[in-house]
């Protein structure tokens, strides 16, 4: 039996016009969506004039929650604080760096403080590293165009096993804020 398209060359040429056009049509779409966003990397840009400096990394897992790490240091009087963790946080929303979203954290914090014995000058500074755990909540705007642009805040408290003795100025148990912006990609 011969092949249609040999029989009626006319045929053949619209057969491979609309196939290629279905193609370009087809692959339009295709070509003009994002990569979905599955990292965030953010600062504080409002800690220089406050001592405080802080960055996060966070990294989807699945559409509700991320993991991430997260470094700050904030000098307060004669204390300060250095802080390593990582983060676990899950979205109820069920859009990983959208909106509301609960956590725990889990790292080691440098606390130090200057002693002074009477003297304007700081006669010894005793430092001490422990592990913590903290609990966040937050709550991200992602702004933009295509979404990429994200503004976070959020509160939470900090807990450091750590020996508090010798430390007048430094507390071992304290509220934490969030300020951050960054990009996803």
């Amino acid at each position: 039996m011969p092949d249609i398209l040999s029989v009626r060359p006319n045929l053949r040429g619209r057969f491979l016009g609309a196939t290629l056009l279905f193609l370009l049509v087809a692959g339009a779409p295709l070509q003009a969506q994002a990569r979905p966003a599955r990292t965030l990397v953010s600062v504080n840009p409002l800690g220089l004039p406050f001592k405080y400096v802080s960055a996060e990394l966070e990294q989807k897992t699945n559409t509700f929650a991320t993991v991430g790490l997260s470094a700050s240091f904030i000098n307060i009087g004669d204390g300060s604080y250095a802080s390593l963790e990582g983060k676990l946080r899950l979205y109820p929303n069920e859009e990983a760096f959208q909106g509301f979203s609960i956590g725990l954290g889990a790292g080691l914090t440098r606390v130090s403080e200057d002693v002074y014995n009477g003297n304007t000058q700081s006669d010894e500074n005793r430092s001490n590293t422990s592990p913590t755990i903290a609990v966040i909540a937050d709550y991200n705007w992602m702004l933009g165009k295509t979404k990429r642009v994200v503004v976070g805040t959020g509160v939470g408290a900090k807990r450091i096993f750590g020996d508090s003795d010798g430390f007048s100025d430094v507390n071992f148990a304290y509220p934490t804020a969030r300020f951050q912006v960054g990009v996803v990609f």
